[in-house]
Formats: C-alpha cells, structure tokens, sequence
C-alpha cells in the first residue's frame, strides 16, 4: 500500500496495472508451492465483479472497459494475499504503513515540497489523502498497539490538513462506531437519522448549488458538493438508459460528454455505486455489494470500521480509482479468517491462473505506460490491440476505426468534428 501512495496514489493505468501484476505473479509461485489458502466468498464476488466488467466489452467500448479490468485484478488479488498471511500481523503493518505516508506528508508540507493549503501529497489528491489518514486513526484507536496514540495524532493531523469534509466526516463517525458502546452507538444514531430526514431537502438544496472550492480550512463549514450533483445525475441516467448491464464500464466519462458536450468533465462520477449503475448496470450494483457484505461478515469492529469508512467515503468520491486509499479497505477485509489450505491439484490450477493474469496485466501496463508516454505507439498498439489510444496522434483515421468515442480523439480534433474527419 505505501507504495502505491508514492506513486500518485496508484491512479495512473500503468501503475496499478503493474501492481496487479506483480501481486498475480507472486501469488502464482506461492500457490505453486502449495501455500496458499481457499479463497473466501468476499474473493469470489470481487472477481465476478471484475469479470462482469471485462465482459461489459462486448455491449460497452471495449478500450475502457478492458482499462478497468487490472485495477479490479489488483484488489482481488490483494484481497487474496491478505487471506494468505496473519491477520493481526497484517492489520498492524498496514497502520504502520499508513502512519510512514502521513508523516511524510506532514514533513513534506513542513519543508515545502507541497503547494498548495491542502495537503494531498503524496497521495496527490486531498481526499484520497484524507480517507488514508483516517483509516490509520481508525487503526490505531482500535488495535491499541504499542505508540499508538502517537500513530493516532500523526494520522490525525495528516487528515485535518487535507481539510477533506467527507474524511473527516467518516473518520469520526468509525472511531464512534469503535469507542462507543452499541446500544449507546444506537441511542445516537436513531435521533440523527431523524434531524437528517428533516433537513434532507434544505440540505440537498445547498449541496447541489454552485459554489467556488476555498481550498483552506474555510471548506470545512461549506456544504456546497462542488459541482457533485451534475456528475450523479449523469450517471442516473446513463444507468437508466441500461439499467440492467450499464453503458460498459469505463464509459460514464463518455456518457457524460454525451449528455452535457463538455471535453473538460472529469474522467469519474465521484460515486462509486452511481458510477456501478452507469457502467455495470444492477448486475454489476448487486456484485459489489455482495463483495461488501461478505467482507464485513464475521469482522471485528475494527475491520467494520475501515470497511465502513472506505464504503462511506466512496458514496461521494472517485477513491475506488485511487489504490492507495482502497488498498487498506481491502486488506483489511482479507484479514483474520480461518480458510482451509489450497490442495495440491487446486493450488496448481490457482497457480497456473494466477501467472495467466499475472502476465496479462504486466503487457497491458507496459502498453498503458507507453500510451502515457506517448512513445513507440505501434508497439503499445500490439499490447493493447483493443484501444485506441495509440493512434489517436500518429493516425486519427486508424483511431476511429478501432473506437470513434474515444475522448482523447475527440479532444484533438475540437471544435468536435469526431470521426467524421477523413484520412
């Protein structure tokens, strides 16, 4: 996980592309060797989850949707690994991990690296940041390991400075839910559901209305959802238009430049289960919340919490997008359970599927990185026969007949004339 908060969070294609390779190749060995364990229901419905998104290709743009697959690859197989290992040893080193990331953002921020009066680096986003730092705190206050109030306050303060509401706002209620005796916890939370019902439309109001990001500590009392609201209703009707398989995954940016004709929307819908709809239909809505529920069955509280804080924070955030700050979510759903160990006969069949993806996803991150270096395009077309984008450049024309709605060709030849430019 820190090394993925090291390198952009983990967002760009190439890199969790790469992550997912090495973490599919270095299960192979270990389920070669017999070492493995019987993965878990949670693995199973996370892989459907990825598998639907593969097949989307065939009734959705098949680049995007084949530009999801690796990053589902990556959790599945992280969420594998962690089923491998201890999982008290597991938890502890990923607080420890996430406390390296908060300290070096706080010594950045000290010295001057960062700019800016939110701290995002070096996760690079504020929030995606933010959740990071408040899964440590919520770490902390549950393991009560050794230093950990110590762990909690640098954590803490990582969090505060990224002034990210929606972090904030989940990280208190999970250490609630940690320190909070249950009936308590329910004696508090039925009176709040209650005021919330009561301001919901008054509340709404204020969300969905313009207003301009203060990027300071001044955000902290704004409710403005900083233009949220047009990106949700994107998505509600492109899941409306396919309700039951979605538009294919990958496709809501499109989708959305479809329905409003800007090239400069941003690249997610800033909701996990709105973006689910719109690209995966109900299908693809039932797989992640089957994934969700059977990760929290059986769970320590301290599990619940950072899965509940990671599936909070996902209701209004592109952090399923940014591996750093879902990684920790996941682990933390593979750890402490008690899974009989891999047959031989399985654990090759585990092994040899294992390095199969393994080396898929290690071909389509060396092509993906190509593609963002925006070098040797006929070699990045070899390793992603499927997508367009190596040859949006260097033949516009070849471009269009692999995918005419690629967003990147349609940005080169603005004013739009699309595909209808000639070779």
């Amino acid at each position: 996980m820190p090394v993925s908060a090291f390198l952009a969070g983990g967002y760009y294609e190439s890199t969790y592309s790469l992550l997912a390779a090495v973490t599919w190749l270095s299960l192979a060995a270990v389920a070669a060797l017999g070492l493995g364990r019987l993965p878990s229901g949670a693995f199973w419905t996370l892989a459907a989850f990825g598998a639907w998104s593969a097949a989307s290709a065939l009734w959705g743009p098949a680049g995007p949707a084949l530009r999801t697959v690796p990053l589902v690859a990556l959790y599945a197989g992280a969420l594998l690994a962690a089923e491998w290992v201890d999982g008290e040893a597991l938890l502890h080193a990923l607080l420890w991990g996430i406390v390296v990331v908060a300290a070096a953002g706080l010594v950045g921020k000290a010295v001057g690296i960062t700019s800016g009066s939110r701290l995002s680096w070096p996760v690079t986003y504020a929030n995606g940041l933010g959740l990071l730092a408040v899964t440590g705190v919520v770490l902390a206050v549950g393991l009560r390991s050794r230093l950990w109030p110590g762990a909690a306050a640098v954590c803490a303060a990582c969090a505060f400075l990224t002034y990210s509401r929606s972090a904030l706002l989940v990280g208190l209620a999970c250490v609630l839910l940690l320190v909070v005796p249950r009936r308590a916890a329910l004696a508090i939370a039925v009176p709040l559901v209650v005021v919330g019902l009561v301001v919901a439309k008054p509340l709404a109001a204020r969300f969905a209305a313009p207003a301009p990001d203060s990027r300071d500590a001044r955000r902290l009392v704004q409710l403005s959802g900083q233009g949220r609201a047009p990106l949700w209703r994107a998505a509600v009707r492109e899941g409306r238009a396919h309700p039951l398989v979605g538009g294919g995954a990958g496709s809501w940016s499109r989708a959305y430049i479809a329905q409003t004709g800007s090239l400069s929307g941003p690249a997610n819908a800033h909701s996990l289960p709105l973006e689910t709809f719109a690209e995966l239909g109900l299908v693809g809505l039932a797989l992640l919340a089957a994934f969700l529920a059977l990760a929290l069955r059986g769970q320590e509280r301290v599990v619940v919490a950072v899965i509940a804080a990671f599936a909070l924070a996902s209701l209004v955030d592109w952090t399923w997008q940014l591996p750093a700050a879902t990684l920790p979510a996941v682990l933390a759903a593979g750890s402490g359970r008690a899974l009989p160990r891999l047959g031989a006969g399985v654990g090759v069949a585990l092994g040899v599927a294992a390095l199969a993806l393994g080396l898929a996803t290690a071909a389509h991150g060396v092509g993906a990185a190509l593609v963002e270096t925006g070098k040797r395009p006929a070699l990045a077309s070899r390793l992603l026969p499927y997508d367009a984008r190596p040859w949006v450049a260097a033949s516009p024309a070849r471009a269009c007949r692999i995918d005419p709605g690629e967003p990147m060709l349609l940005r080169l030849t603005h004013p739009p004339q699309g595909c209808r430019i000639r070779p």
